[in-house]
């Protein structure tokens, strides 16, 4: 709603006009119609009455009587007349305001009807900074769908200085900014009818003016001596200097250069280093896998310093292959005497017997690093540490020696070896050991073992051919065993055995016996128990026992230890009987 004055001749006399206007129809539609409606008001004081008035309205006149009349009070407002209009057009993208005239008595007025539409679509609104440069910024703009181009967007910054009136979707280049500045800008989405619909904001800095910018650097090691890195300019006219230095040390410059220019904005720079300055970098890191080098590029206009990038780190590393240490040897000997002399060479390894010394390492560090320790690896052992020879515990097992050298850095190489001679051995191995009285009762008992050993033939000579067999026994009540006993062994090739009495033993009493094979490298042991007499039929002269041995003493000719019962049935057996007297 609207409200137009019109002018009288009387200094106490307005005649006020509302008009309001709506769409009755829709878009897309060719010749919508617009309804037009509007309402005449008069503030006046004393009386007045009009007839014949005449509204023209968008060409259209409309005679209108106006019989409306206040008191001499003044200050009264009342709705003189009203009326409507429906007009026609074409579907159109540009906004109409139709105007009209009022006649009456001595005055007229002039005023135009406000469209107040409905718009399909939804008034939506996003928007993202896509890109600066040193003096302009692009946004990227996109608004709710409606094809009548009904809602514009505009562009502010926060003095709401008017950077576009009726931005499009899609980019939108801002220029004529100031180069490294911050911006923040309003995007306000708005309608034909003057209404704000949506609004975002996009906040961005524009880079330095001119300053060209280091982009990305290729791969680099140490040992090549060399990298590449790249920058781009904003002109190809521009020239640059730039320079290596140590992230650590900012003062040291390993390389420089100057009077660089791109071409299409895009420039590289190779960079060389001398062997010298090789070997210094790689002092300057013996434990680290990298040294930090910093990249500096300055532009230049003619002989114009106009600023310098941000510095860009370059990681010149360390190879894990070229750089690691090498390793072109090692020696080993057995260090067990008994082997020793049985092989009479320190070389040959005799399994379960030979223990290991590892010594002569020939490991060398590699540019700047130094050995921090070895690492041997065989017979299911690892054993390392950081001095000149290495020992391991006794071999069980025909593996290869692998020994490793790692540096300060970690960096490791390895170096295998096999043995001159491998002899394979193991102990006496124990199959049978039992203590057996005769008849099972007797406190005379035999001693019965046997079992095999390794002859250990070395080059057609039998190494080990002599055994030793010993035992020792203790009640089973006792804790503390009795004294060794040598017996004389039985050997056939590579087997052994032994059966004959070895001593008496009580018959009422438990035994354990421990045996002892013994070779040139060691021994064997195992152990049993020797039980008291408990014999199932025992026979002496004219007598016989069952259960037990029988008894000289006793005039009988069988003796039994229990009862005698058949079917389950006691036959003979002792019954205690109770008697009671009254």
């Amino acid at each position: 709603m609207a409200q137009y004055i019109v002018g009288t001749t009387d200094a106490y006399t307005k005649l006020i006009v509302n008009t309001s206007a709506s769409i009755t129809g829709s878009y897309p539609n060719l010749g919508f119609k617009v309804n037009y409606s509007f309402q005449i008001r008069l503030t006046a004081q004393g009386s007045w009455y009009y007839n014949n008035c005449t509204f023209n309205f968008n060409g259209n006149k409309h005679n209108i009587n106006l019989g409306f009349a206040f008191g001499s009070g003044g200050g009264t407002t009342g709705v003189l007349a009203s009326g409507s209009q429906t007009y026609g057009w074409g579907a159109r993208t540009t906004k109409h305001e139709p105007g009209f005239q009022f006649t009456s008595g001595g005055f007229s007025g002039s005023g135009k009807c406000v469209e107040q539409l409905t718009i399909p679509g939804t008034a939506t609104l996003s928007a993202y900074m896509n890109g600066t440069t040193h003096n302009s910024a692009t946004i990227n703009l996109t608004r709710g769908n409606n094809p009548y181009n009904y809602w514009y967007v505009r562009i502010y910054n926060t003095t709401a200085y008017l950077y576009k009136n009726d931005a499009p979707n899609g980019n939108n280049v801002i220029s004529g900014l100031n180069a490294g500045t911050d911006y923040t800008f309003n995007v306000e989405l708005w309608g034909r009818d003057g209404a704000r619909m949506n609004s975002s904001y996009v906040q961005l800095k524009t880079r330095t003016s001119g300053i060209s910018y280091l982009t990305g650097h290729n791969a680099a090691y140490i040992r090549d001596k060399t990298f590449k890195f790249t920058f781009t300019s904003y002109d190809d006219s521009f020239t640059h200097a730039w320079s290596v230095r140590t992230k650590s040390n900012m003062n040291k410059v390993w390389a420089s250069g100057n009077g660089v220019k791109t071409s299409g904005k895009a420039g590289s720079v190779t960079v060389n280093f001398t062997t010298a300055q090789m070997n210094e970098m790689y002092a300057l890191i013996p434990s680290a896998m990298q040294l930090d080098l910093i990249v500096y590029l300055d532009t230049y206009s003619g002989s114009t310093y106009i600023g310098s990038s941000t510095a860009m780190t370059v990681p010149f590393k360390i190879h894990s292959t070229y750089d690691a240490p090498t390793l072109s040897g090692f020696s080993y000997k057995d260090m067990h005497p008994n082997s020793i002399v049985k092989t009479e060479n320190n070389q040959w390894i005799i399994q379960n017997v030979s223990y290991l010394q590892i010594y002569s390492m020939l490991g060398t560090a590699k540019n700047g690093a130094s050995i921090s320790k070895y690492q041997l690896n065989v017979s299911d052992q690892v054993i390392s540490g950081t001095g000149t020879s290495l020992t391991t515990t006794t071999i069980t097992k025909q593996t290869q020696m692998v020994l490793t050298v790692i540096d300060s850095r970690g960096l490791q190489s390895q170096y295998t070896k096999t043995y001159t001679k491998w002899i394979p051995y193991k102990p006496p191995v124990v199959s049978l050991f039992n203590m057996l009285r005769i008849n099972v009762v007797e406190e005379s008992t035999y001693l019965v073992t046997n079992g095999t050993f390794d002859r250990l033939n070395i080059n057609g000579v039998d190494k080990n051919p002599n055994l030793t067999l010993r035992f020792r026994y203790k009640l089973t009540t006792a804790s503390t065993w009795g004294g060794w006993v040598q017996q004389a062994i039985t050997i056939s090739g590579s087997s052994f055995s032994y059966n004959n009495i070895v001593g008496l033993f009580d018959t009422d009493k438990n035994y354990d016996v421990q045996l002892e094979i013994g070779d040139f490298f060691g021994a064997t042991y195992a152990l049993t128990q020797l039980l008291k007499a408990q014999p199932e039929l025992s026979i002496r002269e004219n007598q016989v026992g069952i259960g037990a041995v029988p008894n000289a003493s006793i005039n009988a000719a069988l003796q039994v230890n229990g009862n005698i019962t058949q079917n389950g049935q006691m036959v003979i057996g002792y019954r205690i009987i109770r008697t009671w007297e009254d």
